[in-house]
C-alpha cells in the first residue's frame, strides 16, 4: 500500500488559528525588538545555517489542509521568560522559526488522523457504514505523507492517486516524514548517536503504526468486524507516534520542547 499526500502549500495554514495567532505574537515580538536595535554581527552556527535550508524546503512541502482537529503545541501563550529568551538570542530566533515550519508537516499529519477519528466515531456499530470507513480512510492516508503502500480506491483524492502512482515508478523518496528525520539526524554530531538511532526508531514505529491503522479501516470497510473492534485502538496508536517522532525531531534541532 503507497503513501498519499494532502493537498495544500503553505505549512503556516495547517496550523489551527489559535495556533497561528501564538506563533504570530512571538514573531512581531521578536521583530520589534530586531528593529528597535541594530542586528548581531555573530555568524549562524552551521546547525543553524542547515536548519534555514531545511525550513525554505518546508515551504514547497505538499502539505494536508487544516480539518476538523486542532494542533495544540502552539496553541499556549508563550511566557514572559521565553519572550525574553528569544528576543535575546539571534540563533534561537531563527531555530524557533525554522523549526515551526519543519514540525508544521508532523501537525499536520496528526490533525488529519485526528479528523479522520472524528469521522470514525459517526459509525453505527450495530448498521456500520461502508462509506464512512472509506472516507476516513482517504483521510488517513493524506495523512501519512507518502510513507507507504497501498492500492489506490475510488474514494482516494486525485493527489493520492499520483502519489501512489509516483512511488510505485520509484520516483526518488517521497516520504515527508523520512525526508525530515534523514535531513534533521544529519545535523547530530557523531556523539549523539543514540539520538540519531532514537529518532530512526521512531520513524519505524509511525510508518508501522499507519499500516497498521490503514489495513484495520480498509477491512472494516469491507465488513470485518474484528478490524473495527481495533480502529480506536490503532488511531490513538497512530497520533501517539506522530508526537513522539515529532519530539525526537525537536531534540535533533535543539529546539525548547516545552514552548515550540
Amino acid at each position: 500500500m503507497i503513501a498519499a499526500l494532502g493537498s495544500g502549500t503553505c505549512p503556516y495554514t495547517c496550523l489551527s488559528a489559535s495556533s497561528r495567532v501564538s506563533v504570530t505574537r512571538i514573531a512581531v515580538k521578536v521583530r520589534a525588538s530586531v528593529s528597535a536595535s541594530p542586528g548581531n554581527s555573530s555568524s549562524a552556527s552551521r546547525r543553524t545555517a542547515v536548519l534555514s535550508g531545511l525550513a525554505l524546503v518546508g515551504l514547497v512541502l505538499p502539505l494536508p489542509k487544516p480539518g476538523l482537529a486542532q494542533t495544540p503545541e502552539v496553541s499556549a501563550q508563550p511566557s514572559k521568560k521565553f519572550v525574553e529568551t528569544v528576543l535575546q538570542d539571534p540563533e534561537l530566533r531563527k531555530r524557533l522559526d525554522n523549526g515551526l515550519m519543519l514540525l508544521a508537516p508532523i501537525r499536520g499529519s496528526r490533525a488529519r488522523l485526528k479528523e479522520a477519528d472524528f469521522k470514525l466515531s459517526k459509525v453505527n456499530v450495530y448498521d456500520p457504514n461502508p462509506r464512512i470507513f472509506r472516507e476516513a480512510l482517504g483521510t488517513i492516508r493524506m495523512a501519512s505523507m507518502n510513507c507507504y503502500e497501498f492500492e489506490p480506491t475510488d474514494s482516494d483524492t486525485f493527489e493520492t492517486k499520483v502519489s501512489a502512482l509516483q512511488a510505485q515508478l520509484k520516483l526518488g523518496d517521497a516520504c515527508t516524514f523520512r525526508l525530515i528525520a534523514k535531513n534533521v539526524t544529519n545535523l547530530l554530531p557523531a556523539e549523539e548517536r543514540d539520538l540519531r538511532q532514537e529518532t530512526n526508531d521512531s520513524l519505524t514505529e509511525l510508518l508501522n503504526a499507519f499500516q497498521l491503522l490503514d489495513d484495520m479501516v480498509d477491512r472494516a470497510s469491507e465488513g470485518d468486524a474484528h478490524a473495527m473492534e481495533r480502529i480506536g485502538d490503532c488511531i490513538q496508536f497512530a497520533i501517539a507516534h506522530t508526537a513522539t517522532f515529532e519530539h525526537n525531531i525537536q531534540k535533533c534541532l535543539g529546539l525548547p520542547l516545552s514552548v515550540i
